[in-house]
């Protein structure tokens, strides 16, 4: 594959991914349907480990960079994993390893983002 396509797929992937991820997110947590079960497993992962303020936050920005997170994350292991010719077993083995240090490496780069814009419940 030539780079311009493989590009044209992440972005194509990006927006697509972007896009339901908001969408389903501004349906659950946005239009009034809080409730204690339905938070998102990003926003709490953030809150815990970080120690955030949730009163601190602007959620709503939150939110949509999360949803842009997710969608990066999505469509670089999908492209990555585009380019490798092997079989669906290894490519399956390889994407849940990458998924993982790839969401917890940028979930930790944007808790440690939040933490130096004060958002941390002691300040440090």
């Amino acid at each position: 594959m030539k780079y311009i396509n493989i590009l044209i797929i992440f972005i194509i992937l990006f927006i697509i991914i972007f896009l339901f991820d908001y969408l389903l997110i501004k349906k659950t947590y946005l239009k009034g349907k809080k409730k204690k079960n339905n938070e998102l497993v990003e926003l709490s992962y953030l809150l815990i480990k970080f120690n955030l303020d949730k009163n601190k936050l602007n959620i709503k920005r939150v939110l949509i960079t999360i949803s842009l997170i997710n969608a990066f994350i999505m469509s670089m292991v999908s492209v990555i994993l585009l380019l490798f010719k092997m079989n669906y077993i290894l490519k399956l083995l390889v994407a849940f390893i990458m998924l993982l240090l790839v969401i917890y490496s940028i979930y930790e780069i944007y808790g440690n983002y939040l933490i130096k814009k004060g958002c941390s419940k002691w300040w440090i």
